[in-house]
């Protein structure tokens, strides 16, 4: 689809937040319905984490975004021999009553 890389800087203050962000299905603003979104972030034993991604995986959620981090946390993730930067994704379901955006990350904001 599109990747655009975002850059926020505040004006008399050191803040600067670089963003590359991957859309991965187009959505037009007006078919979308009621919206709802669900956040799961990893904490505590990744409860959160993980019952997002069991609500994403039996609904059948699209991922919609993909948004990477360049600035923080000063970590990264290992997942099937992939090292993985900090990042965030957000998934989309259409419904009938309130479309669903769900967001998650392989960090705690």
């Amino acid at each position: 689809m599109w990747r655009e890389y975002i850059e926020f800087k505040k004006i008399n203050e050191e803040f600067l937040m670089y963003f590359n962000i991957e859309k991965k299905i187009d959505l037009n603003i007006d078919d979308i319905n009621d919206p709802v979104v669900l956040i799961g972030w990893p904490g505590i034993a990744l409860v959160a984490k993980l019952a997002i991604s069991t609500i994403k995986d039996a609904i059948d959620a699209e991922l919609f975004l993909n948004i990477e981090y360049f600035d923080f946390p000063p970590k990264s993730t290992v997942e099937a021999g992939s090292l993985d930067i900090p990042s965030a994704k957000l998934y989309y379901k259409k419904r009938k009553i309130n479309d669903l955006f769900i967001l998650t990350a392989n960090f705690q904001p």
